[in-house]
């Protein structure tokens, strides 16, 4: 009986010993399938990053290169203001030179206004005195002597206004 027993005890250890040795060839296999399985998830993860690394490097690339557009956009429109305000300038200076001209031109022309006014004063004198001559008798001057007197006279004040005219 204690041969059977040990029989017994002797086929569950076996037993037990073929189970043990199964469940530790599962155990391997499924650590190997594990690590497999870790290193393809492992190498999804890194090809994942490398991709988005990538990404994220064209796309700062990209912005790097906005950047410098916008920088050579800001300097040429700052060197367009630079060359409006200059212009800008000479057109104050300009106006400002213009102002002064009409301003002496302004004063030419009442000085030639008041010049006129006093020569047709001149004329009317002379006509005046004219009439008062061709009036006296005793005047030596003859009527022709005297309209050539006066287109004579009137020739020279067209001609003083004339200079005038073109010295302003």
């Amino acid at each position: 009986k204690a041969e059977q027993e040990r029989d017994g005890h002797c086929a569950e250890i076996t037993r037990l010993h073929n189970a043990l040795r199964s469940l530790e060839n599962d155990q391997q296999d499924q650590e190997e399938d594990l690590t497999i399985e870790v290193d393809d998830l492992y190498r999804d993860l890194a090809d994942e990053m490398n991709d988005k690394e990538t990404y994220y490097n064209r796309r700062v690339l990209s912005m790097e290169k906005d950047v410098d557009s916008l920088r050579e956009e800001i300097e040429s429109l700052e060197e367009e203001k630079d060359r409006l305000n200059f212009d800008n300038e000479n057109i104050v200076a300009d106006n400002e030179c213009l102002a002064e001209e009409k301003n002496r031109l302004t004063l030419a022309n009442d000085y030639i206004l008041a010049e006129n006014s006093s020569l047709v004063e001149i004329v009317a004198s002379l006509e005046t005195k004219l009439a008062e001559k061709e009036n006296d008798e005793s005047s030596t001057i003859s009527g022709a002597s005297s309209a050539s007197y006066l287109k004579r006279t009137a020739s020279e004040l067209e001609t003083t206004i004339r200079a005038i005219k073109k010295h302003h």
